[in-house]
């Protein structure tokens, strides 16, 4: 669900701060 709502975000911002977020979320998903 995080996934979705960075992805979601980060397709309407197209911030580098975004995409971090998004990378994160992924990391996080990874690791658990």
């Amino acid at each position: 669900m995080r996934i979705q709502i960075a992805a979601a975000n980060w397709k309407m911002n197209g911030t580098l701060e975004q995409a971090n977020t998004l990378l994160d979320a992924f990391a996080n998903a990874n690791l658990n």
